[in-house]
């Protein structure tokens, strides 16, 4: 019997960690994407032509699991490459590709909208827009379970977004650092 007991108990200390993101778990947390941003235009005044540059930012994420397999995720993101900004608001779902463990892949599909500022400079010229859009992003992510209550998160994503005029396509690839307080 009281090897019985210390058996049970001994699978319980090992498999309780291991349970993790369970239906109806929430979590609030925070978040650092990097990032390349790659996109063209077609702007009345240069014509048809390519920008790129690197951005870094910070954000706020709210997760619901809806079962052991499936999370939301609406976050809103603040980025940064001097001299333009962009802010992002996006809802992703998540899936889980393996039941609940410390470590957990899932696969990354959402949509967001955007506003964004941007100043140019070609030669002597300086250009600054505002835009507005819409775009879709995908990805691979982790989930890590640092302790029953916190976790951190490890993503790659890549979005594409078209703005208001419908003239300027964007492709940003970005990884992000996540770490969420779960409830």
């Amino acid at each position: 019997m009281k090897k019985r007991f210390l058996l049970l108990l001994l699978m319980a200390a090992i498999f309780s960690g291991n349970v993790s993101a369970q239906k109806g778990m929430q979590g609030i947390g925070v978040s650092v994407p990097i990032g390349r941003i790659f996109g063209f235009e077609d702007s009345p005044r240069y014509g048809f032509h390519y920008f790129g540059g690197w951005y870094a930012g910070a954000g706020v994420q709210y997760y619901y699991n809806f079962s052991d397999y499936v999370r939301i995720k609406p976050s809103i993101e603040y980025s940064w490459a001097s001299p333009s900004y962009c802010f992002r608001g996006l809802i992703d779902l998540n899936l889980f590709l393996v039941s609940p463990h410390r470590v957990r892949p899932y696969l990354i599909a959402g949509a967001g909208a955007f506003v964004e500022s941007r100043e140019r400079t070609r030669g002597s010229d300086i250009d600054s827009f505002n835009s507005n859009g819409l775009g879709v992003d995908s990805g691979l992510g982790f989930d890590c379970r640092l302790s029953h209550t916190w976790s951190m998160q490890l993503e790659g994503t890549a979005a594409v977004r078209q703005s208001e005029e419908g003239r300027k396509y964007n492709w940003s690839f970005v990884g992000r650092l996540g770490l969420t307080y779960n409830f």
